[in-house]
């Protein structure tokens, strides 16, 4: 049966299509192509297809991934209870941080790293396989791309629980309150309203916390269902 399933498996397979306007060059392009090839590869995508067309102004960039969820790890993946951990992936609210200071001509020299993550953002590729080979398996994940608000309401949706996030527990990167009080902007505001900042949210089973704050330590438990 693992073996026919494997068969039908759909390959990971990033579809892009890219609108050009005359404003743009073929060096310009071939540089961004060159990125998003590098990126797919990165992140294990097994074939990448590119399709050009004609814009009126400047460039428009739409992507689609699709790919196959494996059966055993469908079938492991637990129901949502009370007390699951809410974990995170990483610092909240740079991003946001980072696009005002760049869009207010605000002195960077501090804040490399927050301006850094809006214009860069990471995500490790090898997250969801190392959970799976420490057969830790979350309840509810999601991408935080519009804010850490936005996702902990989509776990709430879903899951059909409450949640509680602890403001002093949310993971910021350095300098982002000196920034935030610079820019008359409340970084806690920033990390749940800010939007871009690319992390995973995911709630994790509470009889395996110690062994995910053991193998895990980029992540930052922040709250509980």
């Amino acid at each position: 049966t693992g073996e026919l399933y494997a068969s039908l498996a759909v390959p990971r397979t990033l579809s892009v299509v890219l609108g050009i306007s005359a404003k743009l060059d073929f060096p310009q392009i071939s540089e961004l192509w060159k990125g998003i090839v590098s990126a797919a590869s990165e992140h294990g995508y097994e074939k990448v297809s590119l399709e050009l067309e004609p814009s009126r102004n400047g460039l428009s960039i739409c992507i689609s991934g699709t790919g196959s969820r494996d059966r055993l790890t469908s079938a492991r993946r637990p129901r949502a209870a009370s007390k699951d951990l809410i974990c995170v992936s990483g610092a909240l609210g740079a991003s946001y941080l980072g696009m005002q200071a760049l869009e207010r001509r605000h002195p960077l020299e501090e804040y490399k790293m927050i301006v850094g993550s809006y214009i860069k953002p990471e995500l490790s590729p090898h997250t969801v396989s190392h959970l799976k080979e420490e057969e830790i398996y979350p309840s509810h994940s999601y991408f935080v791309s519009k804010g850490l608000a936005d996702a902990v309401k989509r776990m709430v949706r879903d899951s059909g629980l409450g949640a509680k996030i602890y403001a002093d527990k949310i993971p910021f990167e350095g300098n982002s309150f000196q920034l935030g009080k610079e820019l008359d902007i409340d970084p806690v505001s920033a990390a749940m309203n800010g939007g871009d900042d690319y992390r995973l949210l995911l709630s994790i089973p509470i009889l395996q916390a110690e062994k995910f704050r053991r193998n895990f330590q980029t992540f930052d438990i922040i709250g509980h269902l």
